[in-house]
């Protein structure tokens, strides 16, 4: 290990201390009246030292994301420069008697680029797949002149553990070379395709397409009796037509 900077002010090192260090950017110990940046041979070297010395390693840095060179027409603002996605599919089964729908299993492929924290990318696709399981079958809010009705969890139902599939994550690494170290991030698009997923495996379990979230036991019911196989926002009886 190497010293290139002179000690100085804890307060003052990130202003005046000039120098650079081989891993990360604006070093110092922040429990240390006095602060130095330094150059470690390997990041053990560096960690080493802070262990012995029972301190804290902090470092500070950005990333500037870059932008579009184009906005889109009618749009607001610049196109993000990078996106996540993501591929799903669900197993579910379908009483065809009473119309519950029970999802099975889950499996999910994102594209997150370089997986930094492959811990917290599965936590972030669970979220979402369960985020998207109570989107398709369970929450709505409910409204009467103008008030909502449903405004406690007894009346606006949420998905429990005990709604929870089994999850299988499955990411797909390809690295973004304009991303952080790589990566591209993996937040919202988690839970856009889980809907989806469960409602064409409704469809293909017993033939019937809902066109109207969420799916309860009486769409599917309805759907299954009218005839077409199909259930829009409206119908209530098996008598109502598919227009």
């Amino acid at each position: 290990m190497k010293w290139i900077g002179k000690p100085i002010v804890r307060k003052d090192a990130l202003g005046k201390v000039t120098g650079e260090t081989k891993y990360m950017t604006d070093l110092y110990f922040p429990d240390m009246l006095y602060g130095v940046i330094v150059r470690a041979g390997v990041p053990q070297e560096l960690a080493g030292m802070a262990l012995r010395r029972n301190i804290e390693i902090r470092s500070h840095g950005y990333f500037d994301m870059p932008s579009a060179d184009k906005g889109i027409e009618g749009a607001y603002g610049l196109p993000h420069i990078l996106y996540g996605s993501m591929t799903c599919v669900a197993l579910v089964e379908v009483d065809t008697i009473t119309g519950q729908v029970n999802v099975l299993k889950v499996v999910s492929a994102p594209d997150a680029g370089r997986i930094i924290n492959r811990q917290g990318l599965e936590g972030q696709v669970e979220g979402g797949v369960v985020m998207g399981l109570g989107y398709a079958l369970m929450e709505k809010v409910i409204f009467n002149t103008g008030r909502i009705i449903n405004d406690n969890l007894d009346t606006y139902l949420m998905p429990t553990a005990l709604d929870c599939p089994e999850i299988v994550v499955t990411p797909v690494e390809v690295i973004e070379k304009s991303g952080p170290f790589g990566a591209k991030g993996i937040g919202e698009c988690t839970t856009g395709p889980i809907a989806p997923a469960i409602l064409n495996a409704i469809y293909d379990a017993v033939g019937v397409r809902i066109r109207d979230l969420p799916v309860s036991m009486e769409k599917i019911f309805f759907a299954l009796q009218n005839g077409t196989g199909i259930y829009r926002k409206g119908m209530r009886s098996h008598t109502a037509n598919s227009e």
